[in-house]
């Protein structure tokens, strides 16, 4: 019983081993976590993220917290640790300043990585600020920050102060190399900007050389720099963040999705707002060779209301052509959720198919009606059945109406992905599973 890390896959490809590596830890979350008011539950769990933190060779998961919602704190920072004797996960505070409780607002999504190479896991963290004063007056802005290990079991807290010269409104991003120099970057998404810190051998581990895609929707000639003197505001507008190798030519390209929006009902728009692929033109040169745009999920886009919004990506071979294709996990304004497949064709763009997802648990109950409503905010590409091919599931975002009483995966099924209860792939979760 735990879950150990498979050290070779670790080895291969770090970043995505630990999203990856089947350990649904939003169920995890809900049964060890605990509350500010002493309660063992979760709210928030978008910025949990696993990885081994006690270098045992054990799966843990870190939470970073919600530092506050409307100028409160909702949830402690915290590690849950695998005690193999008991076989439970312990709480844990491993900030060696133990005064340190919580810290940022909302701390929206987290990458695992062993950034110092000292065996310990540490974890870039994006946060985006206080949700709740974001209606009451200017979003107090946050930096991003590195929880690193001091390579003796404690932690230190760091702010990426010298990436901006200001703060971001950091909702989302990823880390990965992409200029073949051996150092992953940053990519971070603030809506209307999108900027790279390179990647550098020692501390801050990402640089103050910024390269930077920005537009402003009243002024669509606003200059941005990508680091190479090309001025591409069309790679701008988005708010989640995946990089991945789409075109498989050696160089990772970086998926942007965003909360879609057509020039013909949002008439101020100076170009549709699209989910959308940046090809690397080499050493980490995007620009507009190569863009390409994913397809609106509406045909009628009329509704400005309702924003079709992408959360999360996955990169996979789904029809065996030897041409990578795109799996999103994707919702109609937070609400019901659904998960899209992009297929690549011969000529690099892609067409979007929609029936690909059989749902036979959760067909009928995917629309809550009010936010927070139904959406996952992660997925998790992983073998479940053990039958060789890659499945998938998901990371739920909330746990305020005991939704993960019921948690599925999708198993690849000939050319389907075909819902079924996930609980009897995994004995340890279905044991702490919410009645």
């Amino acid at each position: 019983m735990g879950y150990r890390v498979n050290t070779a896959l670790k080895q291969k490809d770090e970043i995505n081993y630990w999203r990856d590596c089947g350990v649904m830890w939003d169920i995890i979350v809900r049964n060890f976590n605990i509350l500010p008011n002493g309660q063992v539950n979760s709210n928030f769990i978008v910025q949990t993220i696993p990885g081994d933190f006690n270098n045992d060779g054990y799966i843990d998961i870190f939470n970073p917290g919600t530092g506050s919602y409307a100028g409160v704190p909702v949830d402690n920072a915290q590690w849950l640790i695998w005690n193999p004797s008991i076989k439970a996960f312990e709480n844990k505070r491993l900030f060696n300043d133990k005064s340190l409780l919580y810290f940022g607002g909302n701390q929206r999504r987290s990458i695992s990585y062993d950034i110092n190479k000292d065996g310990y896991t540490d974890v870039v963290i994006y946060d985006s600020g206080d949700d709740g004063l974001n209606y009451t007056g200017p979003r107090p802005l946050q930096p991003l920050r590195i929880v690193l290990s001091d390579g003796k079991g404690g932690y230190d807290l760091k702010d990426l102060n010298n990436i901006t010269p200001k703060l971001m409104y950091n909702h989302s991003g990823d880390i990965g190399d992409l200029n073949n120099d051996g150092y992953p970057d940053l990519v971070s998404a603030t809506g209307n900007t999108i900027y790279i810190s390179w990647g550098i051998p020692s501390y801050p581990y990402f640089s103050n050389n910024v390269s930077y895609f920005s537009v402003d929707y009243f002024n669509p000639n606003l200059v941005s720099n990508n680091g190479f003197g090309d001025n591409v505001p069309q790679a701008a507008g988005a708010d989640i963040i995946t990089i991945a190798d789409i075109n498989k030519d050696g160089w990772n390209d970086i998926i942007e999705g965003c909360a879609e929006m057509s020039m013909k009902f949002d008439t101020y728009l100076p170009f549709d707002i699209k989910n959308r692929v940046l090809i690397n033109q080499g050493k980490g040169r995007f620009n507009q060779n190569g863009i390409i745009q994913l397809p609106f999920y509406l045909d009628d886009m009329s509704n400005i209301n309702i924003r079709p919004t992408n959360h999360d990506y996955r990169v996979i071979d789904f029809n065996d052509d030897g041409l990578n294709d795109i799996i999103s996990t994707s919702s109609l304004s937070y609400d019901n959720f659904h998960f899209n497949l992009y297929i690549q064709n011969k000529d690099g763009s892609f067409s979007l198919e929609k029936n690909k997802f059989t749902f036979t648990i959760n067909q009928n109950n995917r629309i809550k009606g009010s936010v927070p409503g139904y959406w996952k905010a992660w997925l998790v590409l992983y073998d479940f059945n053990g039958d060789g091919i890659k499945d998938v599931s998901y990371i739920d975002a909330i746990n305020f109406n005991n939704e993960l009483k019921t948690k599925s995966v999708f198993i690849k099924t000939g050319s389907q992905f075909i819902e079924q209860d996930f609980y009897q792939f995994d004995p340890y979760l279905n044991s702490i599973k919410p009645k």
